[in-house]
């Protein structure tokens, strides 16, 4: 981690704001305890000296970046680290904010150990000059801090991301779809290939996290930290009204034009208002676990797998210019039991290819065609 980094255990006679204040000596820097009262006096005193030498900031308590911030955000010209306990929850909560630090120096960077990330916002029209191909509505490109995304200047280990539903949705799609690199997504997987390098996810459906084990990419590292939309130690704050900003919808690497839905053990969720997709072109489906039609549908009328065929339904008659994308993640794997049904969809005579699409299932028990058992058919039954 840190090299050749001072200690400042305790001073007689100053507080941790005056500690906080004081500069470190030339070729030193603290490692010192910050709170929400000595957080920000500390990042303005120090953060902006120019020096290779990093400074780590072990975060005594829960802290928020979202306030008493300066408009052009704090200067960040060396190697940050901030480490929180391993004992419980530490947390920052950057109050929907953005920019709040600048890391465009020479030895500029940050990285998070045990620290909880809360209320990350999308990022705004300042962001898209360094976003690159990097989508600025997405939180978990964590824009409070302002950097170049062509280059690495960020690293979580152990952390978890506080996101809304519709951004750990869209992070699940996206991991699978780099993952198992389907035909028909050639725009979006080119810009997942130029940025991503490694990206292994699991979803825990109980918890509601994507676990990521690893997430490399041109401008950040992600070792063993989860994503959620499940609370964890500030409030929830509203997602800012610029995520309905056309400017940054249509931005280069914004490739949000579809509609998501989540297919869970608990039900078929549309997921968003709708209102951050600009004109949707297809809804994607994303599937986090096994189901049974036909023979092998289960019992009762209120099951996940009626909920789907229902839906399906609907969205067909609903959106006939929309293409259907049904995905499963990769792990835990998803598999489909069709149970011979010859019911589960039936799509208009005139629609387009690829107007539904099944990636990255196992499909099982599936019925033969209509004229299986014609003479000169193969006569063997299903089973």
């Amino acid at each position: 981690m840190a090299q050749g980094v001072g200690l400042l255990l305790d001073t007689p006679g100053l507080t941790a704001l005056d500690m906080a204040g004081r500069a470190p000596a030339a070729g030193r820097n603290f490692v010192t305890a910050a709170d929400d009262s000595t957080l920000f006096p500390l990042l303005t005193s120090t953060a902006g000296v120019s020096t290779a030498v990093p400074f780590l900031i072990y975060l005594a308590a829960n802290v928020s970046l979202g306030a008493n911030l300066v408009a052009a955000g704090i200067p960040v010209n060396r190697p940050l680290y901030f480490v929180g306990k391993t004992t419980e929850v530490t947390s920052i909560d950057l109050g929907m904010e953005v920019n709040q630090l600048v890391m465009l120096g020479t030895w500029s960077s940050a990285t998070f150990n045990w620290v909880s990330l809360e209320n990350l916002a999308p990022g705004d029209r300042r962001s898209l000059a360094y976003a690159g191909t990097y989508d600025v509505l997405m939180g978990y490109h964590i824009w409070a801090f302002l950097f170049e995304r062509s280059a690495k200047h960020v690293e979580l280990h152990n952390c978890t991301l506080g996101l809304s539903t519709l951004e750990v949705e869209e992070y699940l799609f996206k991991a699978t779809l780099y993952k198992v690199q389907p035909a028909g997504f050639e725009e979006q997987l080119a810009v997942l290939n130029a940025n991503v390098q490694a990206w292994v996810v699991e979803w825990l459906s109980d918890k509601g996290i994507a676990e990521t084990l690893i997430r490399e990419t041109t401008a950040m590292s992600v070792i063993n930290s989860n994503y959620t939309s499940r609370p964890i130690a500030a409030p929830r704050l509203p997602l800012p009204s610029r995520i309905n900003d056309t400017t940054l919808q249509t931005a280069p690497g914004n490739y949000l034009q579809h509609l998501i839905t989540h297919v869970s053990e608990k039900g078929v969720v549309p997921i968003g208002s709708g209102a951050e997709v600009v004109a949707p072109t297809s809804e994607m489906m994303l599937l986090t676990t096994n189901m049974s039609f036909g023979v092998d549908l289960p019992p009762g009328n209120s099951t996940v797998e009626s909920a789907l065929k229902q839906h399906m339904k609907d969205h067909i008659l609903s959106f006939p210019g929309m293409s259907h994308v049904m995905m499963g993640i990769v792990t835990p794997p998803v598999t489909l039991n069709m149970g011979y049904s010859t019911d589960f969809i039936t799509l208009p005579p005139d629609a387009p290819p690829r107007y539904l699409t099944v990636v990255n299932v196992a499909a099982l028990r599936l019925a033969q065609g209509p004229g299986a058992f014609l003479p000169g058919a193969n006569t063997q039954t299903p089973d």
